[in-house]
């Protein structure tokens, strides 16, 4: 036998089972086996061994039961030395071929006395010799030994193959699943007697067992089949859960992959099948299996030569071998995630860094890192500082240090803050007083580490430009002074750009000699833009260009320095005369004009190639240079006054820095023009000639005679053409980057809006209970309406349900009452919090004020101090009084998303849609940060910044998840509590340090040490995290102090002191008590130790240190603790009390504006706004708004005074008009209007527009005003129609529109048409915000105002509106009904419709693939969206027409949506069968 093969594993003893007479009883006992005894009970041993000794073993021994016929059995029983020879070679014979057909326990029995007599051949084939052995052969009438042995090892060979099956990777797809590795049977000391009843538990209850289906029949019959896939489905189901317990992800992760993307038992027809033609072809050679044999396992012996071990070599597969990449990564089970997972290193941070190859820099390095962060922020900072030259140093110094803690202590944001405070403070003595200033925010330290990552983009482009120019092998003086000197990548372009075309010669050299040396490597040819420049420079007409006296780069140097260091010298010939010259010595320019063209391109592209002339137009640019917008044809009709660009419509002459102060301006104008609306220009203007004059002085000769004018209007000529190429690429890079620059400042400014929303502590109505957990009653009735059920959660202080209630009564029945206090009396509840979708919630939330006031309902402060976290206020002497019960409105906008979740469909599955509703708003005021972390991905949804959509979702989400780890360190999490509760787990990955990979991680380890951790060293000792983690994430894991002192309790671990400054906080603790240092030796070893001496005697004692002094001491050795010291002392004072700022609780006018989704924008005094008319008065009109405010408008704000017209007879209910906003009773949800002429006219229409002398094109604006005036005077003279109809109104299309938007989905108007007389339009509301405008052609009519007596809408015709209402509407609206609650239909647009079908493709390959939604480019037609079965993402598009009669597709109608499915499949198949590939368009 080989000797790798010897040294693979290690020598084990091996155990027999042996077997009571008791059913069921088995007994584990472990022996020696012998050489000879394992050679007879390979195969019969395997069947009764344990599970995990079957998978150290099996791999070589047990696999001999795989398969075989049960007549070879006598064979199996008389082998001889040369099968055991064969067996030492790495073959094993197959024993145990016995039927296994019986699965009950007759059938158990019959197998182990069947062992029993294998057992006893094998001691009597132990003592027999060769030739005894040939003639007992003889004698049974069996054939020669050759012969058997040659056919016995055939079988074999394909026995060890099953066995690879069986105990490699391949042995059942679900083994995918699994990480486990095979083991030594040795290491493996598992309970084996609990795990051998485990198997025949198993196998009672129709379990399989380890290898319960290993053994095959040649034939199976149906039932055999059946019973096998069972198996394997209850096998499988095993495996899944041995693969969560053994890996690192979470079980409900891996029940959502299994769940989501199957088991992967899809894909076994094939892995079986690939198994089969390999068996196949294995089995067709005899001649040498032994060395296959031992290719195939690797086979261990003892000293003696007996089989210790015995393992197959296979290819392991892993999750990415089954499931897609993209399936994979969203589930966080890539290998990257793992590499995230194992990496001592804050999660954030890998991330953030992924892609920078070489991060670690070296001192030098690192310094000239720190350098250019610091200039960056400070040049963003610099105007925020008063006195800019003195702080330089202090904030230099500060950004170096932070700087270094991100880079190289890998310490993030809060760490920094919460840790290292004091080194973001500038200290100083002014006037004997200590002076603090603070030089850096938490915004800045973000930004710090944004700028980490944007070096390391500028240093690898640096160096690319060093590879580039070294490959030369040349010498530069101006790449040398610029490449260690640029600061922008667009600087470092500049000189890549000056490289290529310089040296454009020696780089097509080099490049040829690369191809010449390797042309296999090197077969692209190079091709270069500077060709032509080359040919000239090789050219005596490039002698003119050596004679303009002065040359690019010198030129350069004197834009760069403003003076005049070189000066230019005149040629003594004129340059036509130098031309000729040129011309006369052969040049391939043979006339003057093409000559001298040439030497102004190539002069021209020689200056615009100069790195220090392009820098001096970008600074010039970025001070001087003013914004201007041009109105395109497009914009001029689009841009009206709600439009969201009317503010900078006629914008000009905006400075750089007036975006500063308003950063999302430029990115909407970035927006108009993407859109095809206007231009953004970006240039000088009156002040460019000047520039360009001021320029040329460096660049001409003073010389004033004729050769010298010559010579200078040559020179102009080529820079003017040298601009005319620069200067639109500098602007270009101009937009650009002040683009970014107003992306990074509206990304701070959401994080700060967003800090505004999370940045309150739970509700509580007692002041010193502040960020103690209320018992919360929510209550909502919905959308309010009338038959609107009340429904009522009760939650509790842990966040559990406690009760759930629905009223069927009217709130305002006495019966509601009667329940309602008895349900408060029952819960005792601290807050009642209420919320709603319309504004008619306010009616029910007033009713429930009253009843609490008038049943004087106050807060039970006794059952508050019951609560665990109750943490009264230090300073508070004074007793609580007893508190009315608060009724309070909560921001729905969480609860709003949490009732459509899939996390409610989870969690409270059972309960209806409102509860789910009231659940989020009692989580909510509970915790808001908590609630706007369980958004998840949803978090885009929220309203945090009107203009946040002019951020990427991606940039969005990482502004707000910076906030989310600032404000989830502040608050810290108890990480005890946080594994034992999935809700308050999600907060865990937002510590710092951490991330959803490694917070998984922690609380997986937790678990695995008992569900819980005593001290926060428990994270490093028992190998839960590493130290990069554990430095960043100790502090905000907090570890409550016990009511007892344990010696194994670190009182400090309930603090947010830093493990690393607990010496600190002994060391104040102990001079606060006055203890000498053997006090406080002495007081250590008892419990609680010098800190718990200090809760006992009061922690006021700390308010005598003097802590500045101790500061002075430290800071003399180097460390700054002046911060520091002042949070330990507050820690060991208040440990964890309550930072946030109190809850919000909303005024009134937010409560409008959530309620009715209105802002201060759309909805404010003098704004002219749709309404609807409900109620006509002769004196008044009562109207509601599409919001659901109701309004009134009074007969004084309607007509003139004295005027007598009827306003009966001027308005009808539900006709819309323009009304101003006169005032607004928020708390009401009411307003007053106007529709008086001068109050219209004089109405704000849109956005408040500031329209300032300068700043504003009045000329344009004006010219567009009369040339819209002019247009609009067709049609001013028409008469009206009128049809008596119901139905009929006098709308356009967008009165039309604006009156059904807030009616049902189905209801319609029908309207004049704008086409003429002979037509009508039927506007239809098919869906919220969708309508469709029906022509409806009229015939037979008798003049242009009567109704014609057949109504043709496509090529249906009818007699009258009614026939037409009944015949088309109404059946139209029943089609597009059945299409909305069929299950293929996707209610949401056509790009996510697709997104979901692509994804439901891949989690179900074998269901058909299509879906159905709304085309809202075109209403009255549907999209069918379906993909085909290949490996691509591509999908494709039908379009389905509704009509009375049913669905149009492809030229034919179906009735209904069944025959419409049927027939798409039918069309489908019949278009793929006849090789048509255009079966629809794809994406």
């Amino acid at each position: 036998m080989p000797e790798e093969t010897k040294d693979s594993t290690s020598a084990i003893d091996k155990e027999s089972i042996v077997e009571g007479e008791g059913e069921g009883e088995v007994k584990v006992k472990k022996t020696e086996v012998s050489h000879s005894g394992l050679i007879d009970d390979a195969a019969s041993e395997d069947e009764g061994e344990e599970g995990e000794e079957g998978e150290a073993e099996g791999s070589g021994l047990g696999s001999g039961s795989g398969s075989g016929d049960s007549s070879e059995e006598d064979e199996d029983e008389d082998e001889d030395e040369e099968a055991i020879r064969k067996v030492r070679e790495g073959f094993i014979v197959d024993d145990d071929d016995e039927d296994e057909e019986g699965e009950g326990e007759e059938g158990v029995v019959r197998r182990r006395k069947h062992k029993k007599r294998k057992h006893a051949a094998a001691g009597t084939a132990e003592e027999l010799d060769e030739d005894d052995l040939e003639l007992l052969r003889e004698n049974a009438g069996e054939s020669p030994s050759g012969v058997v042995e040659k056919s016995k090892f055939k079988r074999l060979k394909r026995g060890a193959d099953e066995a690879t099956e069986v105990n490699g990777h391949t042995k059942g797809l679900t083994e995918m699943f699994s990480d486990e590795e095979n083991e030594e049977a040795g290491s493996e000391e598992a309970e084996d007697d609990l795990l051998e009843a485990t198997r025949e538990r198993q196998q009672r209850a129709g379990m399989p067992g380890e290898f319960d289906d290993f053994i095959e029949d040649d034939e199976l019959s149906e039932d055999d089949e059946d019973r096998d896939e069972r198996l394997a489905r209850m096998r499988s189901a095993r495996v899944k859960n041995n693969f969560a317990q053994e890996s690192q992800i979470d079980q409900d992760k891996m029940d959502e992959l299994y769940e989501i993307f199957g088991d992967g038992e899809e894909y076994a027809w094939a892995l079986e099948a690939e198994h089969a033609d390999i068996a196949n072809k294995e089995g067709e050679t005899v001649e040498g299996e032994g060395e296959d044999e031992t290719e195939e396992q690797q086979v261990e012996y003892d000293e003696e030569g007996n089989i210790i071990s015995t393992k197959p070599k296979t290819s392991s597969k892993d999750l990415k071998d089954v499931f897609e990449y993209e399936e994979l990564k969203e589930h966080l089970l890539t290998d990257e995630d793992q590499k995230i997972r194992e990496t001592d290193a804050p999660e954030r941070y890998q991330l953030l860094r992924q892609g920078i190859v070489n991060y670690d820099l070296s001192d030098a390095e690192f310094v000239l890192k720190q350098q250019w962060i610091a200039d960056k922020l400070y040049e963003e900072k610099a105007a925020s500082f008063q006195d800019q030259k003195s702080i330089w140093d202090p904030f230099k110094d500060a950004v170096f240090h932070v700087v270094e803690f991100i880079a190289r202590d890998n310490l993030e944001v809060p760490t920094i803050w919460n840790c290292r405070k004091d080194y973001t403070l500038h200290t100083y003595h002014e006037d004997d007083q200590l002076r603090v200033q603070k030089l850096l925010n938490e915004n800045d330290l973000w930004r710090v580490v944004q700028l980490d990552i944007e070096y390391h983009a500028l240093l690898d482009k640096r160096a690319g430009v060093k590879k580039l120019f070294e490959s030369l092998h040349v010498v530069d003086p101006l790449y040398d002074e610029f490449v260690e000197s640029a600061k922008t990548i667009a600087e470092l372009q500049d000189l890549y750009d000056y490289i290529n075309f310089t040296f454009s010669t020696l780089l097509r050299e080099e490049h040829e000699k690369q191809v010449d040396s390797d042309p296999e490597k090197h077969k692209k040819k190079l091709h270069s833009r500077y060709n032509v420049f080359e040919r000239i420079k090789a050219d005596p007409v490039y002698d003119v260009v050596k004679a303009m006296g002065m040359t690019a780069d010198h030129f350069g140097e004197n834009v760069s320095s403003n003076t005049k260091l070189y000066v230019t010298e005149d040629p003594e010939k004129k340059p036509e005369e130098l031309i000729q010259d040129a011309i006369a010595k052969g040049s391939r320019f043979r006339t003057e004009e093409k000559a001298l063209s040439s030497v102004k391109h190539v002069f021209s592209e020689e200056l615009s190639h100069n790195p220090k002339l392009r820098t001096h137009l970008r600074l010039a640019y970025q001070n001087y240079a003013t914004v201007d917008i041009e109105l395109t044809e497009k914009g001029r009709v689009e841009i009206g006054e709600k439009s969201p660009y009317a503010d900078f419509k006629y914008a000009v002459n905006r400075a750089m820095e007036s975006f500063t102060y308003q950063p999302d301006l430029f990115l909407r104008m970035l927006e108009a023009e993407s859109l095809g609306l206007v231009h953004v220009h970006i240039g000088l203007k009156n002040a460019y000639q000047g520039f360009v004059d001021h320029l040329f002085t460096f660049l001409s000769s003073d010389g004033t005679s004729d050769v010298s004018n010559a010579w200078n209007t040559l020179r102009k000529q080529c820079l003017d053409l040298a601009l005319g190429k620069l200067l639109p690429s500098v602007a270009l890079g101009i937009k650009e980057k002040l683009g970014r620059d107003s992306r990074r400042l509206l990304f701070f400014e959401v994080r700060d809006r967003f800090l505004d929303k999370v940045d309150q502590a739970p509700y509580h109505p007692l002041p010193e209970a502040k960020g103690t957990i209320p018992r919360v009653l929510a209550m909502s009735n919905g959308d309010g309406k009338r038959d609107a059920a009340v429904l009522a959660v009760a939650m509790d202080y842990d966040g559990s349900v406690v009760e759930n209630v629905k009223f069927e009564e009217n709130f305002r029945e006495a019966e509601f009452e009667k329940k309602f206090i008895a349900l408060v009396s029952r819960f005792q509840p601290e807050v009642i919090a209420i919320s709603g979708y319309t504004p008619e919630v306010s009616y029910f939330f007033k009713h429930v004020q009253e009843l609490v006031k008038l049943n004087r309902l106050v807060v039970d402060s006794d059952a508050a101090k019951t609560n665990d976290d109750y943490q009264p206020d230090a300073d508070s002497n004074e007793e609580p009084q007893s508190t009315s019960l608060p009724v309070i409105y909560v921001p729905n906008e969480t609860a709003r998303v949490f009732e459509h979740s899939e996390r409610a469909k989870e969690e409270f599955g059972d309960k209806p849609r409102v509860a789910k509703f009231c659940i989020g708003l009692a989580r909510y005021v509970q915790s808001p940060l908590l609630e706007y972390i369980a958004l998840g991905d949803a978090i885009t949804s929220v309203s945090v910044h009107k203009h946040q959509d002019l951020l990427t979702d991606e940039r969005f989400r990482q502004a707000v998840q910076t906030i989310f780890v600032d404000m989830s360190c502040l608050v810290g999490v108890k990480i005890n509590e946080a594994v034992r509760s999935e809700h308050l787990a999600l907060m865990v990955q937002y510590i710092a340090g951490l991330g959803p990979r490694k917070a998984a991680g922690i609380i997986k380890g937790i678990e695995g040490t008992g569900g819980a951790i005593v001290r926060r060293d428990d994270l490093i000792l028992k190998g839960i995290t590493t130290k990069n983690v554990f430095m960043n994430c100790a502090p905000f894991l907090e570890l409550p102090v016990p009511d007892r002192y344990d010696k194994d309790v670190e009182l400090l671990d309930g603090t947010r002191i830093h493990p690393e400054d607990y010496e600190l906080a002994r060391k104040m603790a102990s001079d606060a008590l006055d203890l000498t240092d053997e006090d406080r030796q002495e007081i250590e070893q008892e419990e609680g130790g010098v800190v718990g001496k200090l809760y006992e005697e009061g922690t006021e004692k700390l308010d005598d240190l003097l802590l500045e002094g101790y500061a002075d001491q430290l800071e003399e050795h180097g460390h700054r603790k002046r911060a520091t010291l002042e949070m330990i002392k507050e820690e060991l004072q208040n440990n964890y009390e309550e930072l946030r700022k109190s809850f919000h609780v909303l005024d009134a006018e937010e409560v409008f504006n959530i309620l009715t989704s209105e802002t201060k924008d759309s909805f404010q005094e003098g704004q002219l706004i749709p309404v609807i008319i409900q109620r006509v008065d002769n004196r008044y009109l009562s109207v509601v708004t599409q919001s659901g405010v109701r309004g009134n408008i009074s007969r004084s704000s309607i007509v003139p005074y004295n005027d007598p017209t009827n306003l009966l007879a001027r308005y009808n209910i539900g006709q819309p008009v323009q009304a101003v906003i006169k005032s607004i009773e928020y708390a009401d949800f009411r307003a007053e209007l106007s529709l008086m002429r001068e109050d219209v006219v004089n109405a704000r229409r849109g956005m408040k527009v500031d329209r300032f002398k300068g700043l504003w094109d009045f000329e344009a604006e004006d010219a567009d005003l009369r040339r819209e005036q002019e247009s609009e005077k067709i049609g001013s003279n028409e008469t009206k129609r009128f049809i008596k109809h119901p139905f009929f109104r006098n709308f356009n299309a967008q009165q039309a529109e604006d009156y059904l938007a807030s009616r049902e989905n189905g209801d319609f108007v029908i309207r004049p048409s704008s086409r003429g007389p002979g037509h009508l339009t039927i506007t239809w509301k098919l869906d919220n915000q969708l309508f469709q405008h029906i022509d409806v052609v009229e015939h037979e009519k008798l003049n242009d105002f009567t109704l014609g007596r057949v109504l043709q809408v496509g090529e249906f015709r009818y007699h009258d509106l009614d026939e037409l209402i009944v015949s088309h509407m109404n059946k139209m609206h029943s089609k597009v009904d059945a299409m909305k609650s069929y299950e293929k239909f996707r209610n949401e647009p056509a790009n996510d419709a697709r997104s979901w079908l692509v994804r439901y493709s891949k989690a179900n390959k074998n269901r058909s693939c299509y879906c159905f939604c709304f085309n809202h480019k075109a209403p009255g037609w549907f999209y069918l969206l379906f993909k085909l079965n290949d490996d691509t993402d591509k999908t494709y598009t039908w379009n389905v027409k509704v009509v009375p009669t049913g669905y149009q597709l492809h030229g034919n109608v179906y009735p209904d949506m069944v025959h419409l499915c049927n027939g798409f499949k039918k069309l489908l198949q019949n278009q793929l069968g006849g090789g048509n590939a255009g079966y629809g368009y794809g994406y």
